[in-house]
């Protein structure tokens, strides 16, 4: 929910659609001693809103480290699904606290301006702000890097598995093609063929195609494709 402020000299509006949870939790808190600066006191109130937000964030961390685990044991598309959900708030949580950065350099600021009006500035207060939003914004760039690596990492094994598989595909084709070869030859419906006649041509044949498979799988194990 957005919030909007507006501070003069010795007044502070509020401009919200709902109950704002920062504002009652500072309704809780011993704030009277900033009614006498009503910057400090927006301020309090951003900072109020800050903590529900980092509150949040070092929840998520242990969340994080739960789906790491899954993901290494388990790995799902679903799971993978949550990762993705998961990476996107987050996400929209950077671009928020980007703009509370930038909000708060700018109350740094404050000092060197010439139209204020006559608004009183704590400077402690506003650092201590800005110290808040850049460890938000810090976090929440970790942690969208760290649901990249997961969704990378995901998405490798995943790539890896399917080359394996492919592979053991591909060397049982290898196998069986000189076989399907020698099978279709041989069941061809011609007199001509001399191994026909054979009393043991059958025999033969059989211990051929038995020979040429065993050779490839001594030749593909030889060669550690499988």
């Amino acid at each position: 929910m957005q919030l909007a402020m507006l501070v003069g000299k010795n007044y502070l509006i509020t401009l919200h659609q709902g109950q704002s949870q920062g504002i009652e939790n500072l309704l809780t808190q011993n704030f009277h001693k900033y009614l006498q600066h009503p910057l400090s006191l927006a301020s309090r109130i951003m900072h109020s809103a800050s903590t529900l937000y980092l509150n949040q964030l070092l929840a998520f961390e242990d969340q994080l480290s739960e789906l790491e685990e899954q993901l290494s044991d388990h790995g799902d598309d679903q799971l993978l699904s949550t990762i993705t959900r998961q990476k996107t708030d987050i996400l929209r949580l950077n671009r928020i606290f980007n703009y509370h950065l930038s909000l708060s350099k700018k109350l740094l600021n404050l000092e060197q301006e010439q139209s204020l009006n006559g608004i009183a500035i704590d400077q402690p207060v506003l650092q201590d702000l800005h110290e808040r939003f850049e460890r938000l914004h810090s976090l929440s760039s970790m942690y969208y890097e760290i649901c990249g690596d997961l969704v990378d990492g995901y998405l490798s094994i995943s790539s890896h598995k399917l080359n394996n598989t492919m592979r053991v595909l591909t060397l049982i084709t290898a196998i069986f093609v000189p076989l399907s070869f020698l099978a279709g030859i041989y069941g061809m419906n011609f007199e001509v063929i001399p191994e026909l006649q054979h009393p043991n041509g059958y025999f033969i044949l059989i211990g051929v195609m038995f020979t040429i498979a065993l050779s490839l799988i001594g030749l593909f194990k030889w060669k550690r494709w499988f």
